[in-house]
């Protein structure tokens, strides 16, 4: 019999997380700011992945998954409000958010392992002379991704990373601890997952 799949998570029956965004944000998380969520297509079907589960967590967000953008979806970026989450180079334009509410603020965000992002900013110009949104002046602090292994410290989840970055776009505007509740529950489950597997062998 062929394995089901969740219709809104993409992931197998028993491993759905819907439950886990139910239990923390039953309505979603609500943002002036729109979300565009890049996934590399490699990380689409990883079970350890967060991109999906930032995109169900936020109904004013977009999931596009590729490795290179459409013409004129890049065109489209150029002529909007957009700022890409990523570390500053000298280059690179920062993105200052404005004070108060602005609906027409999109922020991009790369999900996808660091040698991943850096090939999507690679391959796509329109992407690399965005303004950027850097979490480097955020106060981060350690990551609860312990699920996965960072090859530096500081290296945050998709989830994670976006939860800073909204709070930084829209500082009064929203309470962000249920996306990071919903984060964690999903760490707390792919952990009991891999105990359960452990004992069944």
């Amino acid at each position: 019999m062929p394995r089901q799949y969740c219709p809104q998570c993409h992931r197998p029956i028993v491993s759905c997380v819907c439950k886990i965004i139910e239990k923390h944000l039953p309505t979603g998380l609500h943002t002036h700011t729109r979300v565009l969520i890049i996934q590399h297509p490699k990380e689409e079907n990883h079970p350890k992945g967060t991109g999906r589960l930032l995109h169900l967590c936020l109904p004013n967000s977009q999931l596009l998954i590729t490795e290179t953008l459409p013409c004129a979806l890049e065109a489209q970026l150029q002529q909007s409000n957009s700022a890409l989450l990523y570390p500053q180079t000298q280059e690179s334009e920062p993105f200052i958010p404005h004070a108060g509410t602005n609906t027409d603020t999109q922020l991009i965000i790369l999900d996808g392992t660091w040698r991943k992002t850096r090939k999507l900013l690679h391959l796509n110009a329109g992407l690399r002379q965005l303004p950027r949104l850097s979490l480097e002046e955020a106060h981060v602090g350690p990551s609860n991704y312990r699920i996965r292994k960072a090859h530096k410290s500081g290296q945050l989840a998709t989830i994670e990373a976006a939860a800073l970055a909204l709070q930084l776009v829209e500082p009064c505007a929203h309470e962000y601890q249920g996306l990071r509740d919903t984060f964690n529950g999903f760490i707390d489950f792919k952990e009991s997952e891999q105990a359960t597997r452990q004992t069944q062998k």
